[in-house]
């Protein structure tokens, strides 16, 4: 933060249901109304602070959601760079599914049938911290370094104590997600994209780990048929790049800042 803030004005927000925004109620929406709850809630975002041209970055779900807010508010957007994006690509059939998809993206799209992905956590109070702790190992490896010297524990605490609050952004998802992994109205399906109502004038970046687990192959063919629009890589990172690679996410992200990229797919060792 400290790096893009000391060269632009930097906004960030959490999604509408998600870690410190407000948590409205999402029970027995449809996805479309999930979706149009969730872009809506950006645009009143947006309103209050009276901005009229700004470059929109979302990472993920929020990628996603960055997305359909440029469809619909496109004339605000100076630019659209997505994060390893969710739900751009269509589920695969079902007989390519036990071949393509990690055993844990199979776990939580079944899981993910009766309870959302925060469920459990909410279920065991206390002890989801530790749990927590214990299930994503990972991110013990990406918290930032303590004063004492060892690794902070204040990432898995900001986690436990968002995700445990009352659901609500977790049951929007689960309205809008087929299997977990994909969308139920994704971006791109094989007879139509839901790009073509976003203006080639507005740039669009993609940005994706190299050992990620989000495919990226409909990043790919959407540079081959749309303008302005850029595939980066950022290699030895996953899913939580800017965590990972920090150095070479900083040069990918001014590159698209200063638009000093090359229309040739770029990589980042």
């Amino acid at each position: 933060m400290d790096f893009f803030s000391s060269q632009h004005p930097l906004y960030m927000f959490d999604i509408l249901g998600c870690g410190r925004s407000s948590r409205p109620s999402f029970n027995g929406l449809k996805h479309i109304k999930a979706e149009t709850k969730f872009v809506e809630a950006i645009e009143d975002w947006r309103g209050e602070l009276k901005l009229n041209e700004f470059y929109l970055i979302g990472h993920g779900f929020g990628a996603f959601l960055s997305t359909l807010y440029t469809i619909k508010y496109g004339q605000y957007i100076k630019k659209l760079i997505l994060l390893d994006p969710w739900g751009f690509n269509s589920k695969p059939e079902e007989s390519q599914l036990d071949l393509r998809t990690p055993w844990w993206i199979k776990l939580l799209a079944f899981i993910t049938q009766t309870w959302t992905p925060f469920s459990a956590f909410r279920f065991l109070g206390p002890l989801g911290l530790p749990a927590l702790k214990l299930l994503a190992p990972r991110w013990k490896r990406l918290a930032p370094i303590s004063q004492s010297g060892g690794k902070s524990e204040e990432l898995y605490e900001y986690l436990f104590h968002c995700n445990i609050q009352s659901s609500s952004g977790d049951v929007g998802f689960q309205a809008m997600a087929d299997w977990y992994g994909w969308a139920k109205a994704p971006i791109l399906t094989p007879n139509n994209s839901r790009l073509d109502a976003i203006s080639t004038t507005i740039p669009i970046a993609f940005v994706f780990g190299s050992r990620t687990w989000v495919d990226n192959t409909s990043a790919h063919q959407i540079k081959k048929q749309r303008k302005n629009t850029d595939v980066k890589t950022i290699y030895n990172a996953a899913h939580f790049f800017f965590l990972e690679k920090s150095e070479q996410f900083h040069q990918c992200m001014t590159e698209i800042f200063n638009d000093t990229s090359s229309s040739v797919t770029t990589s980042y060792d």
